[in-house]
């Protein structure tokens, strides 16, 4: 089947090529703004940790800079410009910014708008303070032209031993990553050899010269209950997810907890009452049960209608990034910062 859409991958590449050949030639205008806008993305539909990663650049660099998350809102129910506040719903921006907004709130701006060109404009007249915004999944979003391009590749699923769509899962030819400035390659096991490591840059650097290629590694936090927010320590668990790749997070629970079953359902899913009612009912008949999820879908079973004794059975468990080699991430906090102290020095120039 694989083979019997090449004709297809082959019209796709040709309709990109064509898109990013307009852009390059500046036929299509792309826009600058005078902050630094730093793009993260993938060349891969599907998930490679891309909101972990914002969270690891919120945390590296809230402490120091006024930051904003702008995001599609990939999933919603509505259009245009939204600024996350108290009262949003993941039907109203998404469910990772709003995971984004209920981790981060109190710190960064957090703001969905499927045309981004138009959504900074109007992110900064409400906040003109902001010094760094992020762009979520901007990688093909070419009418913004960033300060400085991040491009995520999953160790189990690199770029450059995958094909276009709809014959796999790239959005574009492998070529188009010299468009990047560093490379970030995540999920990958902590004791990833210096070899295999080797291999992986090298083949890299044979599409994009001259970059910086890191690795990352995911690791989970404590389970907390989503009501209240409590830790506790969990035995026997059902997984609920509404995740890019289930199969995951049922592998990296299975290593710590003894699942017992796994509800799964399409990424970005809005639950049901009645889906609700169904896994209720299957805690109620299993009493030595918790229901964990991630914390993606814990902003929407939030809003959703459980009893009180059910609630205290609801747990979430954090995902987050980090360099496995401590030279690796001091090379990238670095770069970070000396980016954005040179755009504003270049600024004042």
């Amino acid at each position: 089947m694989k083979y019997l859409l090449f004709p297809l991958a082959v019209l796709y590449g040709w309709i990109t090529d064509l898109r990013n050949w307009l852009y390059d030639t500046g036929r299509l205008k792309a826009v600058s703004f005078n902050l630094p806008v730093i793009s993260i993305g993938n060349l891969r539909v599907g998930g490679t940790g891309k909101t972990p990663f914002i969270e690891y650049m919120i945390r590296l660099l809230a402490p120091k800079h006024k930051i904003a998350v702008l995001s599609r809102g990939y999933g919603r129910k509505t259009k245009g410009f939204r600024l996350a506040n108290p009262a949003s719903t993941a039907q109203e921006i998404g469910d990772e910014p709003l995971q984004l907004y209920s981790k981060y709130g109190d710190q960064i701006h957090v703001c969905v708008g499927e045309e981004r060109i138009l959504a900074i404009p109007e992110l900064l007249a409400l906040h003109p303070e902001t010094e760094v915004i992020l762009l979520d999944d901007a990688f093909q979003h070419r009418s913004i032209r960033p300060y400085f391009q991040i491009l995520l590749s999953d160790y189990e699923n690199l770029f450059y031993n995958d094909y276009l769509l709809p014959m796999g899962r790239l959005r574009e030819r492998r070529k188009h990553v010299r468009r990047t400035h560093f490379f970030i390659i995540t999920k990958c096991p902590p004791d990833l050899s210096k070899d295999e490591k080797t291999t992986i840059i090298h083949r890299i650097l044979s599409y994009a010269p001259q970059r910086i290629i890191l690795f990352t590694s995911l690791t989970y936090g404590n389970p907390y209950n989503i009501f209240t927010k409590e830790n506790a320590h969990l035995q026997k668990v059902a997984l609920l997810s509404g995740i890019a790749q289930p199969q995951h997070f049922e592998k990296a629970m299975r290593e710590k907890f003894e699942v017992i079953k796994h509800f799964i359902f399409p990424d970005h899913h809005f639950y049901t009452q009645q889906e609700i009612a169904k896994i209720c009912d299957f805690l109620e008949k299993n009493p030595d049960t918790t229901l964990l999820c991630t914390e993606k879908d814990a902003v929407k079973l939030q809003k959703m209608q459980i009893s009180e004794p059910l609630k205290a059975r609801f747990f979430s468990i954090g995902i987050e990034i980090y360099f496995p080699d401590e030279t690796e991430e001091k090379i990238f906090k670095f770069a970070m910062e000396h980016l954005i102290k040179n755009f504003y020095d270049g600024l004042k120039k």
